[in-house]
């Protein structure tokens, strides 16, 4: 029927989304949101299993390279002109490089809390995680080493020690 005017009522949870998506926009460059609870929590883990799969990436073929005589410099420009390149990386690997990991962006020691959260809830869940336990290792022993205050990419100052 032309000229009809429909109205909808806006439930409470759409009323506050739009109240404060201004600031939100304001702040950030996405919003995702999220309507069961516990979710915002699982994905932040998800994410977070991604970060650190990411960073010890990086430090694994940033260390072999230079463990190989190649400079590890390459690997970031490589990675730059593939379809595996994200701005992460091309922040995060000239970092190491650089040895420029004493500003965290996010503290190793957080990141090591977040990793045994994530293989804590991935056991939980049945599921074993095979990078994840193996980074969760990596970061309790680098924050053991004192680097717990430095950002999570200081593996890479361990990745470089030799082993005996």
């Amino acid at each position: 029927m032309a000229g009809t005017l429909t109205i909808l009522a806006a439930s409470p949870q759409q009323e506050a989304r739009e109240a404060v998506r201004p600031v939100l926009e304001a702040v950030g460059t996405r919003t995702v949101w999220l309507d069961e609870v516990g979710q915002p929590s699982s994905l932040k883990l998800a994410y977070n299993a991604w970060v650190l799969t990411t960073v010890e990436g990086i430090t694994e073929s940033l260390t072999l390279a230079g463990t190989l005589g190649v400079d590890p410099r390459l690997v970031i420009e490589v990675i730059d002109d593939s379809g595996l390149n994200s701005p992460y990386v091309q922040s995060k690997g000239p970092k190491m490089i650089d040895d420029d990991l004493d500003t965290p962006s996010f503290p190793l020691e957080a990141a090591a809390k977040d990793a045994s959260l994530i293989t804590d809830t991935a056991r939980a869940a049945g599921l074993h995680l095979g990078i994840a336990e193996v980074v969760r290792e990596r970061l309790r022993l680098a924050a053991d080493d004192g680097l717990g205050r430095a950002d999570v990419a200081a593996t890479y100052r361990m990745s470089r020690q030799a082993t005996s």
